[in-house]
C-alpha cells in the first residue's frame, strides 16, 4: 500500500486538532489512496473548507482513522517571502531589459532576471485542482524559465559587468551550452527527472569551468565589478545544493518552512546585488541612486520579515 510520511504538523492547525503527530504514515484520505505528497495535497484541495475528511493512518502498526476539519486554505509566510522575492526578481529584470533594450548586457541581464523570478514566483504559489491546458502550458513556461533563466545567468558572465571579448569570441561556449539546455527540456518533458536534474547539474558544471578556465581574462576592474553579483549566486547556488542533498538523505518533505523563507531572502539579495553594482558603477548606462535612509528601510523591512517568520513558525 502506497502512503507518505508525515514529518511536520503545524500546532493549531487541523491536523494537530484531529490528532495527526509527525512519524504516522498516511495512506488514505476520505478513502482515497494516493502516491504521492503531491497526490494527498490535489484530494484536499478538491474539499471545501468547512467539511470534515478522514485521514487512515498507522501509528506504531496500529490503523487510525482522524476526523479533520478543514480550515481556509492559506499561504505560509515563508511561500509568501519566496514569491514576492520572486516577483521583485522579474521586476528588476523586466524594468533593465525595458530601460535599455539597445544594450546587449541590458537584455542578457534582464532576461535571465525575468525568467528566474518568474519560476520562483510560480512555483510557489502553485495550488491546481485539476490539470487543464492552461496548467499545463504553464507548467511548460516554468520549466523553460528555470532551465532557460540558469543558463541565461551562466551566459550573462560574458557581458556582465563588461562585456568579455575573450567569452564572446569563443563561440563553442553558447551552442554547448543550448545543447545541455535542449537535453535537459527534452528530459523534463519526457517526465525523465532524474535524467534533467542530471542536465541541470552538467550546465552548472559547465559553466563553472567555463567561468574558471577563462577567469585571468577579466580585467582587475571587471573582477571588483562582478565580485558581489558572483557571491550572490555563488551563495544562492551552494544554499540550493544543500537542500538538494539534505533532502535526498532525509526525505523530499524534510525541508522546514524556514529553509523556505531563507532561500526567498537569497533571492532578493541576488536581486538587490545587481541593481547595487548597476547603480555603484553606473553600468548599462543606468543612474540607479538610492538614498541611505532607503537603504536602511529596505534592510530593516528585510530583517523584520526573517524575523517575523522565525516567530510565526
Amino acid at each position: 500500500r502506497d502512503f507518505i510520511a508525515v514529518t511536520d504538523v503545524s500546532p493549531g492547525g487541523a491536523s494537530d486538532r484531529a490528532g495527526l503527530k509527525v512519524g504516522d504514515l498516511l495512506f488514505r484520505i476520505n478513502g482515497e489512496g494516493f502516491k504521492t505528497a503531491l497526490d494527498a495535497d490535489l484530494i484536499l484541495r478538491r474539499r471545501q473548507t468547512g467539511k470534515t475528511i478522514v485521514y487512515e493512518a498507522l501509528r506504531n502498526n496500529e490503523q487510525l482513522r482522524l476526523n479533520v476539519t478543514l480550515a481556509r486554505f492559506g499561504m505560509p509566510l515563508a511561500l509568501l517571502i519566496l514569491s514576492l522575492s520572486g516577483m521583485i526578481m522579474m521586476g528588476a529584470g523586466g524594468f533593465i531589459a525595458l530601460k535599455r533594450p539597445r544594450i546587449r548586457a541590458a537584455r542578457v541581464v534582464g532576461l535571465a532576471l525575468l525568467m528566474c523570478g518568474f519560476f520562483i514566483a510560480t512555483v510557489s504559489i502553485r495550488r491546481d485542482v485539476n490539470v487543464d491546458l492552461f496548467v499545463g502550458a504553464r507548467d511548460l513556461l516554468v520549466g523553460v524559465s528555470l532551465i532557460g533563466g540558469a543558463a541565461i545567468a551562466m551566459r550573462s558572465i560574458a557581458f556582465f559587468p563588461k562585456e568579455r571579448p575573450d567569452l564572446l569570441s569563443r563561440r563553442w561556449i553558447p551552442w554547448v551550452g543550448g545543447a545541455i539546455v535542449i537535453g535537459t527540456l527534452t528530459f523534463s518533458l519526457l517526465k525523465q527527472q532524474v535524467l534533467a536534474g542530471a542536465g541541470m547539474a552538467l550546465l552548472f558544471i559547465f559553466y563553472v569551468v567555463v567561468h574558471l578556465v577563462y577567469r585571468k581574462g577579466a580585467t582587475a576592474e571587471q573582477r571588483k565589478m562582478g565580485r558581489l553579483v558572483n557571491w550572490a549566486w555563488g551563495a544562492l547556488g551552494l544554499y540550493l545544493v544543500g537542500v538538494i542533498v539534505y533532502q535526498a538523505i532525509a526525505g523530499p518533505n524534510s525541508i522546514g518552512l524556514n529553509a523556505v523563507a531563507f532561500l526567498g531572502l537569497l533571492v532578493l539579495v541576488v536581486t538587490l546585488s545587481y541593481l547595487y553594482v548597476i547603480g555603484r558603477y553606473r553600468l548599462l548606462d543606468l543612474n540607479l541612486r538610492i538614498r541611505r535612509n532607503i537603504q536602511y528601510s529596505l534592510v530593516s523591512v528585510v530583517w523584520g520579515i526573517l524575523i517575523a517568520n522565525v516567530l510565526v513558525n
